[in-house]
């Protein structure tokens, strides 16, 4: 046959079989999906293989401790009637054979022991098991190691925020004395300027001239009893002659701007009510400089946590700075009278902050808290990692 000539296929020849899967991408689709089942079911069989091998494992170690703990017993007893046995004492031959009774129960134990231990090595040495084994063993030693430093940083940081929320507690005292205070010097003004009303009231029923109401604005412009004082004066220099009344009743309300005078307690009792407001004032600066401690701590809570955070490599965790925060949440709470667990009861009387708050000293101490805490930053200062250099300093 020559090259030019086509090959003709036998009729009679077998034919190459032909597959009876479907060859559409459907097919295909489907014929993976059922592999990927068949794997995922493979390797999920051979996680529970593996845990129960882990269960046996821990079953045996359990009965090799209790075998041990009745081991040590029979070979301390086995040794002191060993040693009796030796010097003599033991002549009776029920006890002869008790002894041999616990010779051979020691041995049991023993060889029992063996067993149990040849098990354990046989279920731990096979590779899937050697694997779990390690990584169990690794992850214990994270969490020891995660612990230590836990402990490591709330043992520095746990005396500053206890600090911290003794001082919020005893800003919160002297502002409330101070705002109580302001109180009594308010009526104490209030008191001071009727007394002053009056005895101006007094001086202008001496008048029946238009000095009258000269004393009115007076006393209707000016709040301050030493601009009263200087008005007075002056209105004394602009009177003329035959002004003999009016002299007097000026020189009347100047007489009380002495000691014990009306004027006099008005003028005091402003004195005083600038001092209480200073002093409110200057509980602001203390306010921000507890802000600024609390910042302190809370960002070297997050350094802490920063380190905890690679050897668990969970990024986003934030345990010691909201631990610190509620913390202080705690003291406030336990101050304030609201309940909460302590020795392993309930106590307290509030609900909450908002029956709490219905007491003014409880409103004022929550209230300072809110007004360090949003100085300092808010709950952003928690929740939120300071990612930039120059918020950790």
């Amino acid at each position: 046959m020559s090259n030019h000539e086509r090959f003709i296929p036998d009729e009679g020849a077998e034919k190459p079989s032909q597959p009876e899967e479907d060859l559409s991408i459907e097919g295909l689709q489907k014929s993976a999906e059922a592999l990927r089942l068949k794997v995922a079911a493979a390797q999920a069989q051979r996680e529970k293989d593996v845990e129960q091998k882990l269960t046996d494992r821990e079953t045996l170690i359990g009965e090799a401790q209790k075998n041990d703990e009745v081991l040590r017993t029979a070979e301390e007893t086995l040794e002191y009637f060993t040693a009796i046995h030796k010097l003599g004492e033991l002549k009776d031959p029920a006890d002869i054979k008790k002894l041999a009774e616990i010779r051979d129960l020691t041995a049991l134990l023993e060889k029992r022991r063996l067993e149990i231990d040849k098990k354990i090595d046989v279920i731990s040495n096979q590779p899937r098991v050697l694997e779990k084994l390690y990584d169990s063993a690794k992850k214990e030693d994270l969490e020891r190691t995660v612990e230590k430093e836990s402990a490591k940083a709330r043992e520095e940081l746990n005396p500053r925020i206890d600090q911290l929320a003794n001082s919020v507690r005893a800003l919160s005292e002297k502002k409330d004395h101070l705002y109580d205070q302001r109180e009594t010097v308010e009526r104490a003004v209030s008191s001071a300027w009727k007394k002053v009303e009056e005895v101006f009231a007094k001086a202008k029923n001496m008048l029946k001239s238009d000095f009258r109401s000269t004393l009115d604005r007076i006393l209707r412009d000016n709040s301050s009893s030493e601009r009263i004082k200087e008005q007075l004066i002056k209105a004394r220099e602009d009177l003329g002659w035959l002004s003999g009344k009016e002299k007097a009743a000026v020189d009347f309300l100047l007489i009380k701007d002495r000691e014990g005078g009306a004027l006099h307690q008005h003028r005091l009792a402003l004195t005083a009510f600038a001092d209480s407001k200073q002093k409110l004032e200057a509980t602001k600066a203390e306010e921000a400089g507890l802000a600024e401690q609390y910042k302190s701590i809370i960002l070297d809570a997050w350094r802490a946590q920063d380190e905890i955070n690679k050897l668990t490599g969970k990024e986003h965790s934030n345990d010691l700075p909201n631990d610190m925060n509620h913390r202080v949440d705690y003291h406030l709470a336990k101050w304030a009278n609201i309940k909460h667990w302590e020795g392993g009861k309930q106590v307290g009387k509030y609900d909450g902050w908002h029956d709490a708050n219905k007491v003014e000293r409880n409103k004022m101490l929550s209230n300072t808290w809110d007004y360090v805490k949003n100085i300092a930053g808010g709950t952003t200062l928690i929740y939120s990692h300071p990612k930039e250099p120059e918020e950790r300093e």
